[in-house]
């Protein structure tokens, strides 16, 4: 896939929570953002999250 920027959460272990493949033209942090969004709909309990500096 050309043009598509992919992002990818994990737990702690390395099992994937969730994906989202998004326009390239969207930047990591608004990218990382949606992917949050998303992580608090699928796992409300979850009140703390780990980025690297990027985001």
């Amino acid at each position: 896939m050309t043009d598509r920027k992919r992002q990818v959460l994990v737990d702690t272990q390395g099992n994937l929570l969730k994906t989202r493949i998004h326009p390239a033209n969207i930047h990591d942090k608004p990218g990382g953002m949606l992917l949050l969004i998303c992580l608090h709909i699928l796992f409300p309990a979850i009140v703390l999250a780990w980025a690297d500096s990027s985001y």
